[in-house]
């Protein structure tokens, strides 16, 4: 599942790139203020950050 959240002021374009029997390709276009970062990432920076 994919979850976006934005403050007022930011802006997010999804574009649809193309679709296999498994996969949706999308790209992401935003300002260079909005961070969009995997989930797993995330998890791995916050296990970094706290040693």
């Amino acid at each position: 599942m994919l979850c976006i959240t934005l403050r007022k002021g930011e802006y997010i374009t999804v574009q649809f790139n193309r679709l296999n029997s498994e996969r949706v390709h999308l790209s992401f276009d935003t300002s260079r203020e909005v961070t969009i970062l995997r989930g797993k990432v995330l998890w791995c920076l916050d296990g970094v950050n706290d040693t």
